[in-house]
């Protein structure tokens, strides 16, 4: 029965197959237009109004080492706990008073201050240099 039609056979299934596969391909696009997130910049407003998964985008300096992974970060307004694994730092080396932009998102912990979980470090330029 299904032999007589092996072309059809084949057609319908890579219909099918097109068919599942398109919207997961699809999926990778993203709206850029107006939106009604939030855009944090500062820690201040970070710790006044936490979000959860709110975007940020933070400059200022990685004051110390809390463990592997976790470290306080400063941009002068205040201080946050920051989480960056080891693929989102930079190959360049860096101390505490190197200026860097962190890019990632705020995670708000049941009963703990709200944390930043970095997507990704930028060395900003050096003064005079």
């Amino acid at each position: 029965m299904f032999n007589k039609r092996p072309g059809k056979q084949a057609f319908a299934v890579l219909l099918l197959l097109a068919a599942i596969v398109h919207p997961a391909v699809a999926a990778y696009a993203d709206y850029t237009g107006p939106s009604d997130t939030r855009l944090y910049t500062s820690v201040a407003d970070v710790l006044q109004n936490p979000v959860d998964d709110a975007p940020v985008s933070l400059e200022g300096v990685l004051v110390r080492r809390i463990d592997s992974e976790t470290y306080l970060f400063s941009d002068g307004t205040g201080e946050i706990e920051v989480e960056i694994e080891a693929e989102h730092m930079p190959r360049e080396s860096f101390d505490q008073t190197r200026r860097l932009r962190l890019i990632g998102e705020v995670d708000t912990r049941l009963l703990r201050a709200p944390e930043i979980e970095v997507d990704r470090v930028v060395l900003l330029p050096v003064a005079g240099g």
